[in-house]
């Protein structure tokens, strides 16, 4: 960890339980508590004091001036960004044939840090230059072609209908799909294009911004379905058109249309910096 080189630190689950305790922070987003929920206070200890003997091994962590434990000014800075937020940016992707991955990005103050998770039960925290490494990192994450619109118009759906249509498209096929959809008020060509997608799924990414508040949080976010004939954006839209129940606003895009959208919540996520 040097100026020259990004700071980027890999820590065991363990080891981060041990920085958070030394940080006075009980809970980290990517991180499960609920892991040590089936220890004893004795197991506990012993997995803790195993970790904390590994971060002193590693540098992590030491005796300051007072000859108080304490962590390194890296660590520090780079989870304490992770664990006391002022924006973060949360990426949810899921490829066909390959295991969920979880992005989560975080601003506090002059730190931008990603934390991923490459292994079960293992954490990593990469330092980015500036905010433009956000959307660097995410557009490379979605690896989209230059893919244009799929030819029909935009429509709405009840919440539950997406997930119905989805199941229909996975246990029957696109007409099974097509059918849960024709009882909507899609058009009938965007019902035939959207169960098209749902049948042939390539990526299901959900981002997720927030201005993390005191009082509460401010959340803006979509999801992007890459199916084998183009690409979609699914909002969620409360009470919309008059209607009481929850909404998804369906509206097929280029891929130059998700970069715009893209672009859109990370300058949501700089308002009143």
């Amino acid at each position: 960890m040097t100026e020259q080189t990004p700071l980027s630190v890999v820590l065991s689950q363990e080891e981060l339980f041990v920085i958070l305790a030394y940080l006075k922070v009980k809970s980290l987003m990517g991180l499960d508590p609920r892991v040590l929920d089936d220890l004893s206070e004795k197991e506990i200890r012993l997995v803790m004091g195993v970790a904390e003997r590994a971060l002193i091994a590693r540098g992590f962590l030491g005796r300051g001036g007072d000859q108080k434990m304490q962590l390194h000014p890296a660590i520090l800075a780079l989870v304490g960004a992770c664990a006391a937020p002022e924006q973060s940016l949360i990426m949810t992707q899921a490829r066909l044939q390959a295991f969920q991955e979880n992005l989560f990005f975080h601003t506090a103050r002059q730190m931008i840090v990603v934390h991923t998770i490459p292994l079960t039960a293992v954490h990593q925290f990469v330092m980015l230059e500036d905010k433009d490494g956000i959307a660097k990192a995410v557009l490379s994450a979605l690896k989209l072609d230059d893919k244009p619109a799929p030819p029909c118009a935009e429509g709405y759906l009840p919440d539950e209908m997406v997930t119905m249509a989805r199941d229909a498209a996975q246990e029957e096929g696109q007409d099974a799909a097509e059918d849960v959809l024709s009882q909507s008020e899609l058009p009938t060509n965007t019902a035939r294009e959207f169960a098209a997608s749902l049948a042939m799924p390539i990526a299901n990414t959900t981002l997720v911004a927030l201005r993390h508040r005191p009082e509460q949080d401010l959340a803006e976010g979509f999801t992007i379905l890459e199916g084998a004939n183009g690409l979609w954006l699914l909002k969620p839209e409360n009470n919309l058109n008059g209607h009481a129940d929850k909404s998804i606003a369906l509206r097929p895009v280029s891929t130059q249309e998700v970069v715009a959208e893209l672009k859109a919540l990370l300058e949501f996520m700089k308002e009143n910096e």
